[in-house]
């Protein structure tokens, strides 16, 4: 199969589940609620409750919206699904919000794929800045257009690195591994370029799957690795840093549509300063974790140099993708 047809059988896959789904009703409600004046939107995520993009950003984000007449209501630990499931119900209108990785978007955009794959920003401040740029702005329009769901740049997710029970390297150490991946095209294609056998996994299958050896090793952030303790399962973290991730905020075309022009500018202002406030916990808890694993016995902390990896996975998407061009321009514009 053609790198291609790979992504492309991916999204036709996930159109044709969701034309099965479009047909239900919709989650909006314009009504505010029962005697408070206020609309609670409600907010799907994959996360712990002790993640900082819950304890920091949505506390962050409620405290900007008060006023505007809205709050947002979140359900993490993935109560309503998981990625897939939450931003097939933000699409089809039976919930309000949800918070996914690039690769997940790009199921409805082919081009969003490229800003969840490996080794294209040199780091968190990198992502942030191409944000801002009006390429990005004008890829975000496009979802609207051709998805008609709201999504806004995304909150850094943390830098993921790969854990595994033997040491790692270089990419001839993951031959052979089975090492689990989020079930989208660009995390498993960007593992695959690393030298990896990439298993499609559910994150809160995770740490069962490494205890029972279905897979041999995994790749998160440190505040993930840490929150799940998955060093209970796992002898080595290895600093590949092969993606610096974010994760975006999604809204409901119906909801984004039913809010006046002032609570939606109240809304993109609360998720902007939440987005920041959530990357300051982020940073500070990635490092503060590094430095406990390093001080501890836990697990293995492997720094290594990451040139022959990195070197292998640009190699691979900036040619024959339908968006290689736009990620070779995004690495030229960080040189």
């Amino acid at each position: 199969m053609t790198k291609r047809s790979y992504f492309t059988k991916a999204i036709a896959a996930g159109a044709a589940l969701l034309l099965l789904t479009s047909c239900a009703s919709g989650a909006g409600d314009k009504e505010a609620d029962a005697g408070s004046g206020e609309r609670t939107l409600r907010l799907a995520h994959f996360m712990e409750p002790s993640h900082p993009h819950e304890t920091c950003g949505m506390t962050e984000l409620n405290t900007q919206l008060e006023g505007s007449g809205l709050k947002v209501e979140t359900y993490p630990s993935s109560q309503l699904g998981g990625q897939t499931e939450a931003l097939e119900q933000v699409y089809t209108g039976n919930l309000d919000m949800s918070i996914n990785g690039s690769a997940f978007v790009g199921t409805y955009h082919e081009d969003f794929n490229v800003f969840g794959l490996g080794y294209l920003f040199k780091g968190p401040e990198e992502m942030m800045a191409f944000y801002e740029t009006e390429k990005f702005t004008s890829v975000l329009e496009e979802v609207y257009e051709s998805s008609g769901m709201r999504v806004f740049p995304g909150w850094y997710y943390g830098t993921r690195h790969v854990t595994s029970n033997r040491p790692v390297s270089t990419p001839a150490d993951l031959k052979g591994l089975k090492l689990r991946v989020p079930d989208a095209p660009a995390f498993i294609e960007t593992l695959k370029a690393m030298g990896a056998t990439p298993t499609p996994m559910a994150l809160d299958e995770l740490y069962m799957g490494l205890q029972q050896r279905t897979v041999d090793a995994q790749e998160n952030p440190t505040p993930v690795i840490d929150t799940m303790k998955l060093y209970e399962v796992q002898d080595n973290l290895t600093l590949t840093g092969h993606m610096v991730d974010g994760l975006h905020i999604v809204v409901a075309g119906k909801v984004w549509e039913s809010l006046t022009e002032e609570q939606q500018a109240a809304l993109s202002n609360a998720i902007a300063v939440a987005g920041d406030a959530a990357m300051e916990c982020v940073i500070e808890q990635e490092d503060a974790y590094i430095e406990e694993f390093r001080a501890g016995d836990d697990i293995a902390v492997n720094e290594i140099d990451t040139t022959e990896f990195a070197s292998l996975v640009q190699e691979h998407f900036s040619k024959g993708f339908p968006f290689s061009d736009l990620y070779t321009e995004i690495l030229e514009s960080q040189k």
